[in-house]
């Protein structure tokens, strides 16, 4: 808008505004929410287990005295990828935030308190 002349005009103000209020509801509001029902989601399938019965320890489990159910499983969801998930998951919502901050930063120091942009001398004057 700056390149075009509109610096200063409402609709860059506009702009601002629908800019930080998508990102605002779509990355700091519904994005914790779908992180949370993927995080559900993943605990609650964590700790199920399928049992194979092409098991290749099936005999030796017999004469040990082992159950079969514990030696003949695997698991649907290995530990690595839901770790691997919920981190990436936790780290780019904190990112999310900390853009968030910063857009609304610049976003102030831009246009100030006043709802108009505020120019680089008057800015000078203040200091």
């Amino acid at each position: 808008m700056d390149k075009l002349g509109l610096g200063d005009s409402r609709l860059h103000i506009f702009n601002a505004m629908i800019l930080l209020a998508t990102f605002g509801y779509f990355r700091c509001i519904w994005g914790p929410q779908a992180a949370w029902a993927i995080y559900t989601d993943i605990k609650s399938a964590w700790n199920v287990f399928e049992y194979n019965n092409d098991c290749l320890l099936k005999d030796m489990a017999v004469s040990l005295g082992i159950p079969l159910d514990k030696a003949c499983r695997e698991e649907l969801l290995p530990n690595w990828l839901a770790i691997l998930v919920l981190s990436t998951n936790l780290v780019l919502i904190g990112l999310n935030y900390f853009w968030y901050s910063k857009m609304l930063t610049r976003t102030i120091g831009r246009f100030g308190k006043s709802g108009r942009r505020v120019p680089v001398a008057e800015k000078l004057k203040e200091k």
